[in-house]
């Protein structure tokens, strides 16, 4: 998943970052190579011994999706 979203993604910026333990979350602005708007993202990891061992990021993403199925 990661490997496809390079091939469109033109600039991310980390907003914020918070720490709560193990759990890191980071809140990213990130800018497509689409026709679509900035895409604001939160992505939660667990770090374990300097290992990310979970991971997960919320989106909304009916308008990436929705482009994508027209550029198809």
């Amino acid at each position: 998943m990661a490997r496809e979203a390079g091939r469109t993604v033109t600039s991310f910026t980390v907003r914020q970052q918070f720490t709560d333990g193990d759990t890191v979350c980071s809140i990213i602005d990130c800018e497509m190579a689409l026709p679509v708007a900035p895409t604001t993202s939160a992505e939660v990891l667990v770090v374990e011994n300097g290992q990310i061992t979970r991971g997960e990021l919320i989106y909304d993403a009916r308008e990436l999706r929705a482009a994508m199925a027209a550029a198809s």
